[in-house]
């Protein structure tokens, strides 16, 4: 992909991955205090949070059969824009409990349609840059993330909470201007059929990279992604704090994405720092749970955002490295379904948790609970390889 046109071509899909990435999230930081607003307590706004994930979980797997089937990756990407433009437009102009549950799990569709970008992003580099693309792409990922913090920021301070639902619709409307403009690569296609779908399942090569990335996603979004916000707030963080939290979470990621796609990065066991991800993942819930002020807490997102590229980056390799170009489709899509179940499990534990006890106690059950299943699955992975 060294040629004007096929980096023409990388730049126009990295500009929509970046306003697709923003539209999902300009209203991320401020949406459980808005939901709250409405006078929805934190097992509904669990619910609502959870069905995002729920519906990835059940969109994926097909979805990805659909691309590997019809090579519709184009039309797929601009789908997920359109999704997410509709998405939060339905967001900002209801307030009733079903209208949410239903636009949400439209924005979940949306992010379902990430397994085409992958996909066709990871076929612009050669196979032996997997991990840089991966981490490139993280990157991109991440600073649509930022670009929604500081657009929702300015929104929430200026105006108000719900004001940045708005904003998460107008800058969907961007990547929807670039995308007719993206050349996709030629990708070679093969087709899973049903008991290949089903060796997919049982091979422990994707399945192990997928359920800890799952409890990965279980911890980002019963925390970061929702509930940090809630638990900032009860500790004094105005409306430019908790944008300030989650810009500096996304500014740490996309840093990390830097070294996680070097050379020195690359000679480090993968193993030991997919533990190490982990490990500053746990440190972060320590600190939610202890941390007497809002700055204590952004001390936190800076370990559990390093943590979390190292996690998304080396997962996501792990998963791909010995599958074809033309399965991983399917193979993503397997892999993000899996993960989708820790978007859907994660909060809807952590706001039934947040109702029935304090707040240190829900952090400390998420905390326990994860470190058990990460233990587990780094058990049975090893006995998969004697």
């Amino acid at each position: 992909m060294d040629q004007p046109q096929s980096r023409t071509a990388r730049r126009l899909l990295e500009v929509a991955v970046v306003f697709f990435w923003a539209s999902e999230y300009c209203h991320a930081p401020y949406f459980t205090p808005y939901l709250h607003s409405l006078q929805m307590g934190s097992t509904l706004v669990g619910i609502i949070i959870s069905c995002y994930g729920f519906t990835q979980m059940l969109v994926r797997i097909p979805l990805g059969i659909f691309t590997d089937t019809t090579g519709a990756y184009k039309k797929i990407i601009t789908v997920g824009l359109f999704c997410t433009t509709v998405s939060s437009l339905g967001l900002f102009l209801t307030t009733n409990f079903v209208g949410i549950l239903l636009f949400r799990m439209l924005a979940g569709v949306a992010a379902s349609t990430w397994i085409a970008t992958t996909v066709v992003y990871m076929a612009m580099f050669s196979e032996a840059e997997s991990v840089r693309a991966s981490a490139r792409l993280n990157a991109l990922n991440n600073g649509g993330k930022l670009l929604a913090f500081v657009l929702g920021g300015a929104a929430a301070t200026l105006l108000n909470y719900r004001i940045t639902l708005f904003m998460s619709f107008a800058v969907g409307l961007v990547g929807l201007v670039v995308m007719p403009f993206v050349t996709v690569p030629a990708i070679r296609r093969t087709p899973l059929s049903l008991s290949r779908l089903g060796a997919v399942f049982t091979d422990k090569r994707i399945l192990i990279p997928s359920l800890l990335m799952a409890v990965q996603q279980m911890i980002l979004h019963s925390t970061v992604f929702s509930f940090t916000s809630n638990l900032a707030e009860s500790r004094g963080a105005a409306a430019w704090m908790l944008s300030l939290l989650s810009a500096v979470f996304t500014a740490v990621q996309i840093f990390s994405a830097r070294i996680i796609g070097g050379k020195h990065f690359q000679a480090i066991d993968r193993h030991a720092a997919i533990l190490f991800g982990f490990a500053l993942q746990f440190v972060y819930l320590a600190v939610l749970a202890l941390a007497p002020n809002a700055w204590m807490i952004l001390a936190g997102q800076v370990a559990c955002a390093f943590g979390g590229a190292i996690l998304a980056s080396l997962l996501l390799a792990e998963c791909v490295s010995h599958v074809s170009q033309g399965e991983r489709s399917t193979v993503v899509g397997v892999y993000q379904a899996i993960y989708g179940l820790g978007m859907t499990i994660g909060p809807m534990l952590f706001g039934r948790w947040m109702d029935s006890g304090s707040p240190a106690r829900a952090c400390f059950l998420l905390l326990g609970l994860c470190a058990v299943l990460v233990a587990a699955l780094f058990c049975i992975g090893r006995d998969c390889k004697k």
